[in-house]
C-alpha cells in the first residue's frame, strides 16, 4: 500500500499502475506520432523518477506496437535504447503484437 501511495502521482500518461509495474500507452493513426508520443511518455516518467529518487530498470523496459501497422520504433530511456518485442508477459498475461492470445492459451494449457 505504501508503494502504491508513493507512485500514485506518476505522470498521467503512465497507466495502469500495479505494484511496481508501470505502462505507458499511446494510440495514434501513424507510427511517427506513436514514436514521438511514447518518447514524451518516457521523458515524463524519467523526470518523475528522478524527482522521487526512484531508479528505473532500463533492462526490463520494453516497447510493443499493437495492430496491423507494424514498424520499428526508436525509443530511449536514460540514453539506453528500448528493446522492441513481438510478445511479452505483462501482469501474468502473454501479449503479442496482434493480440491473438495464442501464446497465452499455450501458456495456460501447459500449466494445466
Amino acid at each position: 500500500m505504501l508503494f502504491i501511495s508513493y507512485v500514485h502521482d506518476a505522470p498521467s500518461c503512465i497507466f495502469p499502475k500495479f505494484a511496481d509495474d508501470l505502462a505507458g500507452l499511446v494510440s495514434a493513426a501513424d507510427i511517427v506520432t506513436v514514436e514521438e508520443s511514447l518518447q514524451s511518455v518516457l521523458s515524463q516518467l524519467n523526470s518523475w523518477s528522478e524527482e522521487w529518487e526512484l531508479q528505473l530498470s532500463t533492462s526490463k523496459t520494453k516497447v510493443m506496437l499493437f495492430g496491423s501497422q507494424q514498424g520499428k520504433l526508436n525509443l530511449a530511456l536514460q540514453g539506453v535504447k528500448i528493446e522492441q518485442v513481438e510478445s511479452m508477459k505483462y501482469l501474468g498475461v502473454w501479449l503479442d503484437t496482434h493480440l491473438t492470445f495464442l501464446q497465452q492459451a499455450e501458456y495456460a494449457a501447459s500449466k494445466a
